[in-house]
């Protein structure tokens, strides 16, 4: 059995980081090297997700064979692309809305910073980077 060949997407890697002036649609950093292209609504399930018109707002225009549309790829450090994995754009908010109680549970130093005011922790609301950046 023979590996499943990957499709290359035709894009311009250029035109993709300077949606966002060079800079990570989601936590707003300069991308680095090995910076990724991430599909905002995920391949694995883009599909089911334009049929049911579950997509974001912004993307409701993408039908179905739009997977690798310019306007639903986005630029992202290699750490975001990674934690959000094939999540929605809902369902990564909601995770990284988790992870200071994660680490409060997990992590003894993370309890040791708070106690020392080293860290506050906020209830503020994730916004993406891409949410407040007038850059198209």
């Amino acid at each position: 059995m023979g590996r499943k060949k990957k499709k290359k997407i035709n894009i311009s890697r250029e035109k993709i980081k300077n949606k966002f002036n060079g800079r990570c649609a989601y936590c707003g950093e300069k991308l680095k090297n090995g910076w990724n292209i991430d599909h905002v609504i995920p391949k694995s399930n883009f599909e089911k997700v334009v049929r049911e018109k579950r997509q974001p707002k912004f993307l409701k225009h993408l039908k179905r064979e739009d997977v690798n549309h310019d306007d639903n790829l986005f630029p992202s450090c290699a750490s975001c692309n990674r934690y959000k994995d094939s999540y929605s754009l809902r369902q990564f908010r909601r995770e990284l809305g988790k992870l200071t109680t994660r680490l409060h549970e997990r992590t003894t130093i993370y309890r040791i910073a708070k106690r020392f005011n080293l860290i506050t922790e906020t209830k503020n609301r994730i916004i993406f980077y891409f949410e407040i950046c007038n850059c198209k």
